[in-house]
């Protein structure tokens, strides 16, 4: 996937927006976990997340 995701994207005329991710939506102990939701899939998909944002910032864009 990353290989098509270089394809796919232009760095220099792509936008990185991250929305809403808070320990309410992700961690065991926020609204949701407390609540008996199951939070798996989100916390799996938050070291990807990380990782994402980490390149986007290599490829040295502007953040507003």
């Amino acid at each position: 996937m990353e290989e098509r995701l270089k394809q796919r994207v232009n760095p220099s005329q792509a936008a990185l927006i991250v929305i809403d991710v808070q320990n309410d939506f992700c961690h065991d102990e926020g609204t949701f976990g407390k609540i008996g939701q199951d939070l798996r899939d989100i916390q799996k998909m938050v070291p990807r997340l990380i990782d994402f944002v980490e390149e986007a910032r290599r490829a040295r864009r502007t953040w507003r």
